[in-house]
């Protein structure tokens, strides 16, 4: 990333650095969302000196301690601190121009690394599963916890994915078994641990207004798999770029080559077949989620019978190709996570039956619309498109199917229900960020669906 290297002298070298820094204090939070509000509370919880800032003049649930505002990192927040600790959504670079002019003695590092120096410096056995990739870390996340949960260990389950696990270590609850959830902004100031397992789903180009390149950015993907120990299990479930690839050492477990029977079992080579007929989740893209889940799992000592019950119990996580309702044959689903193009493509080739694709918001940067494109002309019934990506989308898509473009939320459903013929799928897959509109994707996906059951109460 421009201006950024995670393998300078600026970063933790190891988790060790992390704990030490800590003791030493004082310790600057930089960023008051939530994973920032959690650091604070997780390093005063331990008696740290803790000071906070963030670019809001008035950040949201300020904490109790000394917190600095504006634009740049005030001179003042860094005098004398021992280790500055990043919020995922705060971009290194300017930090650290900050840190190298005002703190040069000062370590960078970011809440997740904090949040493991935490959990192992005080449960050092504790079992560690990591899980990242472009598209399906959530769900391949909550799949593992599932499996691990059937098994009767006690799971904590979170990271990107749901509670930030400084919130757990702040409280009093302890797990056995961590799966944690890693997005390329967590990894990029992470030094590595000896967890039991990581997995990369798939790596495809994201984020690429944050990294100079694609292969800078499956690059920090690759860190999930940095100070495991030898022959530990590298799950991968898709083929990677070369700049995301295992280092020599671990035990490569390429869960994409598992083979999926008629009867509904999910075989990995190696490993015997586990019954996956209860697996509620549709798409052959949760399937494959499950393959990932399923390699660690009996890694870890869960029985295929088990891990049966388990894949039973695994429920949609919202607004990943989550059922809304049905009507006169016609299912609605809501999957505004899709904010690129190739979660988007996953998701609609994964349902193996037509559809009428509602998509559009703000693009990412570098992100090409060309397999979105093919798909919809090869299995679509057409498509309607709003926000800032829609005309770009309607030029190319309206070659091959019969495009619709709306203004509002309540027209895409109507205009998509007019397309769409019995036994096919209605499906918000944006192919793009929310934030031309929406706060966030969650806020579009709960729009889809009140736009759905208000057009159409009787819908099932």
């Amino acid at each position: 990333m421009p201006g950024f290297d995670p393998t300078d002298g600026l970063c933790v070298p190891d988790l060790a650095a992390v704990t030490g820094r800590v003791r030493q204090g004082p310790v600057l939070v930089v960023g008051l969302g939530r994973s920032g509000r959690a650091a604070v509370a997780l390093l005063g919880a331990r008696g740290a000196e803790v000071r906070a800032y963030d670019a809001a003049e008035r950040p949201a649930a300020a904490p109790a301690v000394p917190t600095f505002s504006g634009p740049d990192v005030p001179a003042e927040a860094l005098a004398g601190v021992a280790l500055v600790v990043l919020s995922p959504g705060v971009p290194p670079a300017p930090v650290v121009a900050a840190v190298r002019a005002h703190a040069p003695d000062a370590l960078v590092t970011g809440t997740f690394t904090l949040g493991i120096a935490a959990l192992l410096d005080e449960i050092p056995d504790a079992d560690l599963f990591l899980v990242t990739g472009t598209n399906g870390k959530s769900t391949t996340a909550t799949i593992l916890a599932a499996l691990l949960e059937a098994d009767g260990r006690a799971v904590f389950a979170g990271g990107n994915l749901g509670p930030p696990l400084c919130a757990h270590l702040a409280g009093e609850a302890r797990a056995r078994a961590y799966v944690l959830e890693a997005s390329s902004f967590q990894l990029e100031t992470y030094p590595g641990a000896p967890a039991h397992a990581a997995v990369i789903t798939n790596v495809t180009p994201d984020h690429l207004d944050r990294y100079p390149g694609a292969d800078a950015y499956a690059a920090t993907k690759a860190a999930v798999f940095r100070g495991m120990d030898a022959d530990r299990p590298a799950v991968l479930g898709a083929p990677v770029p070369e700049a995301a690839a295992p280092p020599p050492g671990l035990r490569v477990v390429r869960a994409y080559e598992a083979s999926f029977d008629p009867g509904g079992a999910i075989v990995l080579p190696g490993t015997p077949p586990v019954d996956a007929g209860g697996f509620p989740l549709a798409g052959a893209h949760n399937r494959r989620n499950a393959a990932c889940a399923l390699a660690v799992a009996l890694d870890a000592g869960v029985p295929p019978e088990t891990c049966a019950r388990g894949l039973a119990t695994v429920r949609p996580l919202p607004h990943r190709c989550a059922f809304v309702a049905a009507l006169d044959g016609v299912a609605f689903y809501d999957d505004s996570k899709a904010t690129n193009v190739a979660s988007a493509v996953a998701t609609l080739d994964g349902l193996g039956q037509p559809f009428v694709l509602v998509a559009g918001g703000r693009a990412k940067p570098g992100d090409d619309p060309a397999p979105l494109v093919d798909l919809v002309a090869r299995e679509g019934r057409g498509a309607v498109l709003l926000g800032e990506s829609a005309a770009r989308l309607a030029a190319l898509l309206g070659r091959h199917v019969p495009v619709s473009v709306v203004d509002t939320m309540d027209e895409a459903v109507a205009a998509a229900r007019a397309l769409a013929q019995p036994g096919d799928a209605v499906v918000l897959a944006p192919a793009a960020a929310s934030y031309d509109r929406y706060e966030n994707f969650e806020a579009r996906g709960r729009d889809f669906a009140r736009a759905v059951r208000t057009a159409y109460p009787s819908a099932t």
